[in-house]
């Protein structure tokens, strides 16, 4: 049985003003998002994962100043773009890997 149960969301350092400050510059900072307890082959499994990754986008980019401050706004609107399409693969992969140890449990009980 496949058995992952985080999926890392990253983000590039140089899209946050707090890494350019930072000692360490190739520091990526990164959250792990459990999804141990939800199940993925279901719409609301797929809804819950996405609420965590989306709190966890948005506690390592920079905060949004809104419109005010357009180029903080950009910064902002990007880094949640471009983390959100890079972890969406392994978003696929666990649901795909979750489906396909479901389906493999249920030919077990149908033998």
């Amino acid at each position: 049985m496949l058995a992952k149960t985080l999926v890392a969301v990253a983000i590039l350092a140089l899209a946050s003003p707090v890494a350019a400050e930072a000692p360490q510059a190739n520091v990526v900072p990164q959250l792990a998002v459990s999804y141990a307890d939800l199940d993925l082959t279901t719409p609301a499994g797929e809804a819950a994962l996405d609420g965590r990754i989306q709190r966890a986008v948005r506690a390592l980019c920079p905060a949004d100043p809104g419109l005010s401050e357009l180029s903080r706004h950009r910064i902002a609107t990007s880094c949640i773009s471009e983390t959100r399409l890079r972890v969406s693969q392994s978003v696929a992969e666990a649901v795909s890997a979750s489906r396909m140890t479901r389906n493999e449990n249920r030919q077990v009980a149908a033998r």
